[in-house]
């Protein structure tokens, strides 16, 4: 009868280096989605800031806000 060693050791070296050179690219890709999110949340206040300013001051009034507190609301700082 023969014995066959199916115990691989090199396989958990392999993965522990290759889990090395992953990881910069791992933080990348979550460097870059970080960014992608503030990009996107700048841009919508972007959005909510003109969009306010398109109204008149009646149509403000009416939601209880005036321009002064546009920038506030568009930012995140206060929901309308």
């Amino acid at each position: 009868m023969t014995i066959v060693d199916t115990h691989n050791t090199a396989a958990p070296a392999a993965s522990g280096i290759l889990a090395l050179l992953v990881r910069p690219f791992v933080a990348i890709g979550r460097g870059l989605v970080q960014v992608g999110e503030a990009y996107y949340e700048a841009s919508e206040a972007s959005r909510r800031a003109e969009f306010l300013n398109n109204l008149s001051d009646e149509e403000l009034a009416r939601r209880g806000i005036t321009r002064m507190d546009i920038p506030r609301i568009a930012f995140g700082m206060h929901t309308i």
